[in-house]
């Protein structure tokens, strides 16, 4: 089953904007400063972060954008993000 699910703070403003699909995130993903302005955008693949998040200042201005691929950060504003090979299995 898939919907939009909306929050707001406590003060009215919108505050998230996501699409679940059985439960998990699923698709892109905003969340807004009190003022309106957004607060990171961010895309999800069943649950788990695939593509960039950008993240913004309370003004609107981009201030980094993180790649990940399927949950795991792989670069912080362009630049390669260390990640540990995964450990061999031993027979």
């Amino acid at each position: 089953m898939s919907f939009n699910h909306i929050l707001h703070y406590e003060t009215g403003e919108l505050k998230t904007e996501m699409n679940l699909v059985d439960g998990k995130p699923d698709g892109e993903c905003k969340n807004y400063w009190k003022n309106g302005n957004p607060q990171y955008t961010s895309t999800y693949v069943d649950g788990v972060l695939h593509g960039d998040v950008t993240k913004y200042d309370e003004d609107g201005q981009q201030a980094s954008v993180n790649t990940y691929e399927h949950g795991v950060e792989t670069h912080c504003d362009g630049v390669p993000v260390f990640v540990p090979p995964e450990p061999e299995e031993e027979d």
